[in-house]
This record gives C-alpha cells, sequence and structure tokens, in this order.
C-alpha cells in the first residue's frame, strides 16, 4: 500500500467473507499476537499497528478501509458480498471440502470474479483447485486462476480495483499479496487457530502410545498450539530419537516458532535416517527460499531435485512416514518443487555468467 500512498484509499477497495458472524466480528477489532508478524518486518509491523493490551492493533485507518460482510461460499446470491472483484483470495478454505464441493465453489466464485480477474488459491492447494471451472496460468512464477476465456495478461490499470478475501478468517497470519496487475491486498483475519480434521487413536491403541502422541501433536500443530506441540514433541523424541514423524512434525513446528536452525537440524536428521523422506526434503529447501536461513542456493537445489527424483519413483510414496499423513500431497510437492528448481537453476545460471565474465 505504500506504493500508493493516500490515493490507495480511493483506487481499492478490500472485502473480507466468512459464513461465521463471530468470526467476523474480531476479524473487524483488527487485533493481532506475535504470530502473526511472523513472516513481516519489524519495521512493517512498527509502522500499521501499535501496542494494544499484550498484541497489537491495526491503525485506525487502515481497519476502517476493510469491510467484513457475511458470505456463503455455496451461495454466492445469498448475503452477496459486492463485486465484481478484481482479485479474490480463497486460501486456507478448500482443504475442508471434497472435490465435487470445490468445484461448485469456484462456480459461485465465478459469478463474483470480474471479467479480467484473478483467482489466487494457497500455494499447496493450486492443484487441488485446477477443477475444469477457471483456467490455471502462470506469469513471473505466481500461479493464479482466471476465467478461460479471458486474455492471459491482465490490464495494469482498473478503474477501481476492489478484492474480496476468503482466507480462512481463523489463520493468525497477516500477508500482503501483489498480483501480475500490481494490485495488492491485505488479507483480513483473526488470530483464532483453524479446527482442522485430524485423526484420533484407534480404539485399541493405549492413550500414550507413539502413534497417539504424534496425533495429538499434529493436531495441536494445525491448530497453532505450537508450544504446547514442540513440548509433546520434545518428549517424544527423548523416547523415539530416530522417529521419521516426529522429526517432521518438530521441524515444521520449530519453523513457526522462528527457530529455523532448530527446524533444519530437525529435518536433517529425519534426512539421515530415511533419505527417502521427501517432506524433509522439500522443507529444507524452503528454509532457504524462504529467507529463514541464510541462502545457499546449491543446497537448495540439491533439496528440490531429491523431491522430484523421489517422487518421479514413487508418485504417491509417504516419504516415509508411519502414522501422519505427508504436510501437503505428493503431486503438490513435486509440482512446486519443479517450478522452484527451474527457478534455482535460473539463479545458479546467472550466478556462473556473472562470474565468468572478464
Amino acid at each position: 500500500m505504500s506504493a500508493f500512498g493516500e490515493r490507495a484509499k480511493a483506487l481499492f477497495t478490500l472485502t473480507g467473507g466468512d459464513l461465521d458472524h463471530q468470526v467476523l466480528a474480531k476479524a473487524r477489532q483488527a487485533v493481532y499476537a506475535g504470530m502473526a508478524f511472523r513472516a513481516l518486518s519489524p519495521a512493517f509491523k512498527k509502522r500499521y499497528f501499535s501496542p494494544h493490551q499484550g498484541r497489537y492493533k491495526l491503525h485506525e485507518s487502515l481497519r476502517q478501509w476493510v469491510s467484513f460482510r457475511p458470505f456463503n461460499l455455496l451461495n454466492a446470491n445469498e448475503d452477496s458480498p459486492g463485486g465484481p472483484f478484481d482479485v479474490i483470495l480463497f486460501r486456507n478454505v478448500s482443504i475442508y471440502f471434497d472435490q465435487q464441493t470445490r468445484r461448485h465453489i469456484h462456480q459461485q466464485l465465478s459469478q463474483l470474479l470480474a471479467p479480467n480477474g484473478i483467482l489466487l488459491c494457497g500455494v499447496t492447494e493450486t492443484l487441488g483447485n485446477d477443477l475444469g471451472v477457471f483456467e490455471l496460468t502462470e506469469a513471473q512464477g505466481i500461479f493464479y486462476f482466471r476465467h478461460a476465456e479471458q486474455p492471459a495478461i491482465v490490464p495494469a490499470t482498473p478503474l477501481q480495483p476492489s478484492l474480496l478475501s476468503m482466507d480462512n478468517m481463523a489463520e493468525e497470519s497477516i500477508s500482503v499479496a501483489e498480483s501480475t496487475n500490481k494490485q495488492i491486498a491485505l488479507d483480513s483475519c483473526t488470530d483464532v487457530a483453524p479446527q482442522a480434521p485430524h485423526q484420533h487413536a484407534t480404539e485399541n491403541e493405549p492413550t500414550d502410545s507413539i502413534s497417539h502422541q504424534l496425533h495429538t501433536a499434529h493436531r495441536l500443530l494445525n491448530q497453532n498450539a505450537f508450544d504446547d506441540a514442540a513440548t509433546l514433541l520434545e518428549e517424544l523424541l527423548k523416547h523415539q530419537p530416530w522417529s521419521i514423524d516426529a522429526l517432521v512434525l518438530a521441524g515444521l513446528v520449530a519453523r513457526w516458532q522462528q527457530q529455523p536452525q532448530l527446524a533444519y537440524d530437525h529435518f536433517k536428521r529425519a534426512i539421515y535416517v530415511a533419505p527417502e523422506c521427501w517432506p524433509a526434503h522439500f522443507y529444507l529447501a524452503e528454509l532457504y527460499r524462504q529467507g529463514e536461513l541464510t541462502d545457499k542456493p546449491a543446497q537448495r537445489q540439491r533439496s528440490y531435485a531429491a523431491v522430484v527424483r523421489l517422487l518421479t519413483t514413487a508418485p504417491t510414496s509417504n516419504g516415509g512416514l508411519d502414522t501422519i499423513a505427508p504436510p501437503l500431497p505428493p503431486g503438490d510437492a513435486r509440482f512446486l518443487a519443479e517450478r522452484y528448481l527451474d527457478a534455482v537453476n535460473l539463479t545458479l545460471a546467472s550466478t556462473s555468467t556473472t562470474q565468468g565474465v572478464g
């Protein structure tokens, strides 16, 4: 938004939709805890937020800029949030619906998307949302959906761009999304963790079994209860130091706790125990790509290449995990690893060319 200054409010309208009125009420408060800022710089936090009762509150002028309306994903005509929208953010929601329901939701969203608009899904949800309603398009490494009959290049200067965010408002995060037509949108959400579906121990399984502990840790991770998950996994790893499931979960928890070196150690240990553990290879590479660790392009290349190699050989591999499901579907992991591998190969090639000059 800083790129447009005070003109931004005249150029953009932002709307958030959710079926739960309590969630909408909390979103309107615009109060966030520390984990909401995990991907943002301290300068950004200081510029747009003020301390508020042990948390941080969005500045009032920005808070009033975003409107929140009830919205039923299954019926766009019921309490319609308005539109048409130039950008629709549909993230961290589709994982809770089967394919038939997702396709119906896409048909509803199609009614709200402007002719030249784009639909953005979460990175790991993109393939699962390629359902034939929209056309999947890629530009500058960004994958998005658009109306199939529309040209691939979105006009750079729409008259009054607007955005509808249908992120899971229960996820504690704030991000700035920039589309290919330079529209910028602030995702709106609260800090209540989503109650994601989880597996339970079987009736014949002791409640203190390793399997039950792993499922519990997985559930806590999905609920953003990172401290509780870390404590449980730390105790579990004392007794089962070579558990692939525990090591991968512990690595993911460490990432969310902003402890990238600890996450690195867990993922490397998982790879040492099970070289076929493609989730560990994938998230090891992500530590470099996301800037959580000082980037090492060659290491990032090897890790993504390992994911592609392993999932090319065994497309449905669970990566050596015995109890929990892989953190993301194997097909999505391979798809993303291939794209990121192309990017890092270009980086390495450019570096090599630069070093060879002169």
